[in-house]
């Protein structure tokens, strides 16, 4: 159903279809768009909200702007950026990536402006991104470029082709980056090398405890079988989505209701944030949880036993 929808008003958008096509759109100041397990999409476009948040949705940016003068945070969203920006510029606000999987080329995010007081804070927490290229519209080239200093935690942030991490995180004088857990990191244009994306089943046991079966499928799924036998609890996943890039295997859909494997592990009380798969230059698996030791898979045929 097409509509007119009114810029003085906020937007609400939940399980929608969103476009914006050769659009620029500026909102009233004081106004909050929310969308929540949407599809947005921007494509030639201007968006510029007071406020905005972006929930488990999916968001694919094509030469477009998105530009906030209020706080701006994506939380459990997948998304992915060609020649396209995200900003946000005001003082004492922020711009916030959490438990999301990002891809962009030649994009990037900006707070910058010309006075640092009024530059704006940016956090990843518990995500997964790869830049590649520096942004389309960056005033002094990087990927990131902050008047107010960039904090990374948890989270796992590549940038290739590159030597040093000041030449793709622009910040003011004075201000901070930081990192705890995770890891960011710069990949020399002379040791660019991804590592391979996980193909077929792996496998991992702890002898009369439990044992681990990831199944790697062709079309963007991972079947998953965790049975802990000591205590009689086996999760058992076909088809689980999953978002791999060269670091880590995530799983965009574990926080939705109905996800098979997120709804297993809530029984359990664990914290679905916390379960990824990290992709190691050996070969190998490291299998990341909630309460539960970290274990190694490795390609079947041979398991490994911790």
């Amino acid at each position: 159903m097409w509509r007119d929808i009114p810029l003085n008003a906020e937007w609400t958008f939940e399980r929608s279809m969103v476009i914006f096509q050769d659009c620029n759109v500026t909102k009233n100041i004081g106004l909050r768009d929310w969308m929540s397990k949407s599809t947005v999409i921007l494509i030639d476009s201007i968006y510029r909200p007071s406020t905005l948040q972006i929930e488990s949705s999916k968001v694919n940016m094509t030469r477009s702007y998105i530009s906030s003068v209020g706080n701006l945070g994506i939380n459990e969203t997948t998304m992915f950026l060609t020649n396209s920006v995200i900003a946000v510029y005001h003082r004492n606000r922020f711009l916030s990536i959490s438990n999301s999987v990002m891809s962009l080329h030649s994009s990037g995010l900006s707070t910058e402006v010309d006075d640092p007081t009024w530059g704006a804070h940016i956090q990843f927490v518990n995500t997964n991104a790869t830049f590649i290229g520096p942004m389309r519209w960056a005033q002094r080239g990087g990927s990131i470029m902050s008047s107010s200093g960039v904090s990374f935690v948890d989270s796992w942030v590549n940038f290739p082709i590159c030597t040093s991490l000041d030449q793709v995180i622009n910040r003011a004088d004075g201000q901070v980056l930081t990192s705890k857990g995770g890891r960011v990191w710069c990949v020399s244009n002379t040791t660019l090398r991804a590592e391979a994306a996980p193909t077929g089943k792996y496998t991992a046991s702890v002898p009369f405890i439990l044992t681990m079966t990831l199944n790697f499928n062709d079309d963007g799924t991972m079947d998953f079988d965790n049975d802990v036998k000591v205590a009689h609890q086996e999760i058992n996943c076909p088809k689980t989505k999953v978002a791999i890039t060269d670091a880590a295997v995530t799983f965009p859909n574990i926080g939705n209701t109905g996800d098979c494997m997120g709804d297993a592990l809530r029984g359990q009380k664990k914290d679905v944030t916390k379960f990824k798969v990290d992709i190691n230059s050996d070969g190998t698996l490291t299998f990341h949880s909630d309460g539960w030791p970290d274990l190694k898979l490795k390609k079947a045929s041979a398991s490994i036993l911790v």
